[in-house]
């Protein structure tokens, strides 16, 4: 079948055409939320196809289009659009795209138009064409008799792992949902890519799926076995002569976390992982060193700090993540003293009660002689997550849902980055928990324009979590009539419109 890039900046518009073109066979291999990254993931990828959004930031549709047609002239673009746009769709035909959806689409209206434009002969033939041979693709989805087959291949790696990551997440708004994930014949994988694997069957498994692991090569299970591999052991069977090895997943236990020099394994959930990655570029031109003294243990130490000057906004997702060029300020967001360990958020350092200056060293104590490393210079993902963990610990049970709930938020922003699907909903609903109980029970005296950005930031944490009732109501409070944020109205009333869709 087809392989097929989805562009749209709605999330929820990008995850249902994702779902249905998965469940019609077809593979999602990229999601872009805008013109200007359609036009890179279309070189990147040569998908057989796009669906096109015209509406969006930066770089809108029709100008994506004329980019792409410029370097692609046999590209196979769909413009989704609303029924007042007619006219930007009649433009975007006359560049080159061969069809259009009106919004709200359906099962059908995207599945017939996909087929006129490229049908599954089209589709095998563009795929051959764009990437040699469809061996060499690190996965495939079929839909078989109302079950996924995701087919692994050899040739899935950390570096394109985060294709089939994308895929599963729309697949995840399927239900019912079944999934056979099949490695066939492969004989091994490493283990990252055997735990992300897992990670994936976790993630289904907490949407009610029901999900199956094959595996037809004895050495491949017996790696399975000497890796102990969670999620992907229970019931194997041998039978490799007659039929496949079957995995179910019928629990969901928790891994061992590996040991590090700087990590302890108190600190971290069961399910999480190390992935030793570095922040990408150069630091020196983002960050600079600041003395100050720990509110703590009142030693005088170096912290790092961000200039913010002198980061340029690339884009701001619907949950208000903003992403920089060349810098994430997610890394360095928080800061801990080198003496007692205390960690915490950069704007919240300082911000201690006499109870937590108190409590803060006893909880740290036995946690102390398993976090070291310096902290000063270029960090790894593993040292964030460590800082993020441990500025939690530093707060439990002091009852700070403020500081809580902002940590928990950026934990699912950066597992997202990981591909942690598990995790990040994990982290997502503890967020969201906090967030709703500090908006609805604070007594703090807040503007228009705060509670709109609330009640949005909630709006999308449920969406994330599933809860499009509870979602929809808050995009309905976000809308303010009088005295409101007008971009906020708009793209509330928008994102009504895309769970609706």
């Amino acid at each position: 079948m087809a392989r097929i890039l989805v562009v749209d900046d709605s999330n929820i518009m990008r995850k249902n055409i994702a779902s249905i073109l998965i469940k019609a066979g077809h593979t999602v291999v990229g999601e872009a939320a805008n013109g200007g990254d359609a036009h890179l993931m279309y070189r990147t990828h040569l998908p057989d196809l796009v669906t096109m959004d015209i509406t969006m930031p930066g770089i809108n549709g029709i100008d994506a289009v004329r980019l792409i047609m410029q370097e692609y002239p046999k590209a196979k673009i769909i413009m989704v659009s609303a029924l007042s746009q007619r006219n930007m769709v009649f433009d975007a035909l006359e560049l080159g795209a061969k069809h259009y959806l009106i919004k709200p689409v359906t099962y059908d209206s995207v599945v017939t138009v996909v087929q006129k434009v490229l049908g599954v002969e089209t589709g095998r033939k563009a795929q051959n064409e764009n990437s040699g041979s469809t061996t060499q693709q690190p996965f495939a989805i079929e839909s078989i008799n109302n079950t996924f087959q995701i087919k692994i291949t050899k040739f899935l790696t950390e570096e394109n792992f985060k294709l089939l990551y994308q895929a599963v997440q729309g697949l995840l708004y399927v239900k019912p949902l079944n999934v056979a994930i099949d490695f066939g014949n492969i004989e091994f994988l490493p283990q990252s890519l055997l735990e992300k694997i897992s990670g994936i069957v976790k993630a289904m498994k907490a949407v009610n799926g029901v999900t199956k692991v094959v595996a037809k090569n004895a050495n491949f299970i017996q790696l399975l076995r000497d890796k102990k591999i969670d999620g992907l052991l229970d019931q194997l069977t041998t039978e490799l002569s007659t039929s496949s090895a079957v995995v179910d997943i019928a629990k969901n236990s928790c891994a061992p976390i590996a040991e590090s020099n700087f990590v302890s394994t108190k600190l971290f959930p069961p399910e999480h992982k190390q992935y030793s990655l570095d922040s990408t570029g150069p630091i020196d031109n983002f960050i600079f060193m600041k003395k100050t003294t720990c509110p703590v243990c009142e030693s005088s130490i170096e912290i790092q700090v961000v200039r913010f000057t002198k980061l340029a906004i690339d884009k701001v997702d619907l949950d208000f993540r903003r992403h920089f060029v060349g810098f994430e300020p997610l890394w360095y967001s928080i800061q801990i003293c080198s003496h007692c360990k205390y960690a915490s958020l950069v704007e919240d350092f300082d911000k201690i009660t006499e109870k937590a200056k108190s409590s803060i060293p006893q909880k740290l104590s036995e946690l102390k002689s398993g976090i070291d490393g310096d902290f000063t210079t270029k960090r790894t993902i593993d040292q964030v997550f460590t800082l993020y963990y441990l500025a939690l610990h530093c707060i439990e049970g002091l009852n700070n849902k403020s500081q809580e709930s902002k940590l928990w938020l950026r934990l699912a922003w950066l597992y997202d980055d990981v591909a942690e699907l598990e995790l990040s909903k994990m982290a997502s609903e503890k967020a969201l928990i906090l967030y709703k109980d500090l908006f609805h029970n604070s007594r703090s005296q807040t503007t228009v324009e705060q509670d709109q950005r609330m009640t949005m930031l909630l709006a999308e944490l449920c969406v994330r979590n599933g809860l499009m009732t509870e979602a929809q109501q808050y995009f309905r409070d976000t809308i303010v009539h009088k005295g409101g944020n007008k971009v906020m109205n708009e793209t509330a009333r928008d994102r009504m419109h895309d769970i609706r869709a």
